[in-house]
């Protein structure tokens, strides 16, 4: 079961990139996901100045990943991974307390994605195959966070 979740993971990322503009409105991860993100909107006294904050500082952190995902392969050197973990993080720590503050809820799902994402990144001998499937799991996250966010 487990050896073919990470190939699907891979074929939704490709497909989901492959589809008309039109198709593209729609978020795209799970149910419980966009739920969650649904009922977990907080109201912050900076309003929308501090969620186009966090929205500019999203795709920041998005940009990153995007970026890990076209640099790795099975020979990327185990310093360029590290150096690509530290980079997510620290733009992941640019918005983190926003996030924390004005989507609770939203900063603990992220979060269960990305900090393993960071951790595999940081050790001396990264596993591919976990950076893949933490990776896809943060970016549709964050994804959906982004489109909430911006709302």
């Amino acid at each position: 079961m487990n050896k073919y979740i990470l190939p699907i993971l891979i074929a939704g990322t490709f497909l989901g990139g492959c589809t008309p503009e039109s198709d593209q409105s729609q978020p795209k991860g799970s149910a419980e996901d966009l739920e969650t993100m649904q009922q977990t909107h907080a109201v912050d006294e900076n309003g929308s100045e501090n969620h186009a904050d966090i929205v500019l500082g999203v795709n920041k952190v998005l940009a990153k990943i995007k970026e890990l995902d076209t640099n790795k392969d099975d020979n990327t050197d185990a310093k360029s991974l590290n150096a690509n973990g530290k980079q997510i993080e620290e733009e992941w720590d640019k918005i983190e307390k926003k996030v924390e503050k004005s989507f609770p809820e939203d900063y603990k799902n992220i979060e269960e994605s990305l900090y393993p994402l960071i951790a595999e990144l940081k050790k001396a001998e990264p596993d591919v195959a976990k950076v893949n499937e933490w990776s896809n799991q943060t970016k549709a996250k964050l994804d959906l966070f982004r489109m909430k966010a911006g709302q």
